[in-house]
Order: C-alpha cells, then structure tokens, then sequence
C-alpha cells in the first residue's frame, strides 16, 4: 500500500506500508527494490516476522512496523509520528533519547554484551537536537566496528558542562565494513550548521572515534 501525504506549502510525501509475508531473503530483496526513489517513509508489517530478520529490515531502511491485527487507528498514528519526525527541524533531547533507546533495544537483541553503550544526558535534557542524530552516529559505530564477545564494542554518549552532547566509541574497525543507508557525518554538519554556529567536531583515533554535537535551547 502507498499512501500520499500532502505537506501544506511543500510536496507531496509518500509512504510505503508492507503487508506481505515472505521468507528473509525474499523480504530483503522486495524490500529494497519496492523503495525506489520514490517512498519517503517505509512502515513494515509482518515482512520481517522475526526479531533477526526486522533488524535485517531496518539496516536496509525500514522506519517502523506494525503488526497484525492493528486497528486504521494505530496505523494512522504511526504514519502521523514518522512523518512529523522526519519533518521536523530540531527536537527535544528527550525525544531523541527514546528514539535512540528503540533502536538501542534491537541492537542489544542482535549482539547482547557484545554491545556496551552508557549515557549520561542529564546536563542538556532541556535542549534540541537533530533528528535522528544521535541514532545515525549509534548506527555509524556499530556498522564500521567489531562487536564480538571477544572484542566488545563500547559506545559512551554524555553531555558536557557546556550542554554539548559527546559520542564516543572504541575503535577496532570490521575488515570489511557495512555499508550504511542512514545519514552520513557531512551532511549533519551541513544540517546543524543552519541552526547554529557552533561547529561540530569530529575526532579519529588513535583509540576512540568522537563527535561532539552543540545543542540548541529549547
């Protein structure tokens, strides 16, 4: 099913909802012929029916799913949260938070203690941020470093006395890396830098990758 959704003074955005259940390998690859070029947001059903295989969904670009039976109503609101989401400039840290946690929990599925993240955010909770920055950065880490029980991978996210947000990792890169759909560094510092003039810093190694984030007040 693609529904349009029409921005009042912009383009039309379509969503793409999935309701076809399929073996993994098959999912995958309908999966990401059907996006195209053209759905902007991509609401999976029961493709992906088990935890492995929606995770498998998600790196390849799925923004959400839903599964049967779900009432006109919980779609509705699902489509609403994903389009105001994608639509919306800067969010509360908070909100960022929860949307990190979600992705966080499939991750902790995937690798169990072979994934490490602690957060400390106290210090810039009454801030904004990009959307979907912090995941994108979470994202970046876990798909260009080993995470294996013989080298676990840790990732630190905290705010600064200066309400500045800092993501960390350790740095043992894959030998062959994943290659990532979601936003690249570049273009959160082009994005970021409409906002404020704060740059964002990035820093590569020896031991850790860093980015540090400025926050915006709320």
């Amino acid at each position: 099913m693609n529904a349009r959704h029409d921005r009042q003074g912009g383009a039309p955005r379509s969503v793409l909802l999935l309701l076809v259940l399929l073996t993994a390998a098959l999912g995958v690859l309908f999966w990401t012929q059907s996006r195209g070029p053209s759905p902007d947001y991509t609401l999976g059903g029961p493709l992906f029916p088990v935890p492995k295989d929606r995770i498998e969904g998600l790196e390849h670009g799925a923004d959400d799913y839903i599964f049967k039976p779900f009432s006109i109503d919980e779609l509705t609101a699902r489509i609403r949260n994903l389009l105001e989401q994608r639509e919306t400039e800067m969010v509360p840290l908070t909100q960022e938070i929860n949307f990190l946690e979600d992705y966080l929990y499939l991750q902790k599925m995937r690798f169990g203690e072979s994934l490490r993240v602690s957060m400390e955010l106290e210090k810039a909770e009454k801030r904004m941020v990009i959307p979907l920055s912090l995941q994108m950065l979470v994202e970046n880490a876990i798909k260009h470093n080993e995470a294996s029980a013989g080298h676990p991978l840790s990732i630190e996210i905290r705010a600064t006395d200066e309400q500045r947000i800092v993501i960390s990792n350790t740095l043992q890169p894959k030998e062959l890396p994943e290659k990532s759909p979601g936003l690249g560094i570049e273009n959160l510092k082009k994005r970021l830098s409409f906002y404020t003039s704060e740059p964002m810093s990035v820093s590569n190694g020896p031991e850790k990758f860093t980015v540090t984030l400025p926050t915006l007040p709320l």
